[in-house]
């Protein structure tokens, strides 16, 4: 894709656009979706080159920057501009090419933001405390019901 500055953008951090002769979003969708389109044809026919336009003023693209000025080579930087690039494809409309690691780069995202380490399986101990936390949750809210009966 080729990236600019965008001066039009005020709540999205970027967008995808078509280039002069490129594809729409819609063109795009419209050509995959024929009845005997072929897929490796479809490759040959779809223009790679997307106009990447960043807002320059919203905070994301601002924080990549700096990520990306402390260290050039930052897996996290990466994995932020990734998301941003999935993130404009979807909402411009495109199709997501690689599904596969879309979803994975999303379900990382969630697990991070959750604290969550996906690395880490579920263990016996985990599933014998949640199930003692439930009981507990039960015997208070049944508690809590009789309460409000007698009221």
């Amino acid at each position: 894709s080729i990236a600019k500055l965008s001066m039009r953008l005020t709540e999205s951090p970027c967008v995808l656009s078509a280039t002069q002769y490129g594809y729409s979003a819609h063109m795009e969708l419209s050509a995959r979706a024929q009845a005997f389109a072929n897929p490796d044809s479809m490759e040959f026919m779809m223009p790679k080159q997307k106009i990447m336009e960043i807002n320059p003023y919203h905070r994301v693209m601002v924080k990549l920057l700096d990520m990306v000025t402390e260290d050039p080579e930052s897996p996290e930087a990466l994995r932020l501009l990734n998301s941003v690039y999935d993130a404009a494809l979807v909402n411009s409309g495109y199709y997501v090419m690689d599904s596969r690691s879309f979803s994975e780069r999303m379900l990382s995202m969630i697990a991070r933001s959750v604290d969550v380490d996906l690395e880490r399986n579920v263990s016996d101990d985990d599933i014998a405390q949640r199930e003692e936390r439930a009981i507990e949750a039960a015997k208070t809210t049944e508690g809590s019901e009789v309460d409000d009966e007698e009221n």
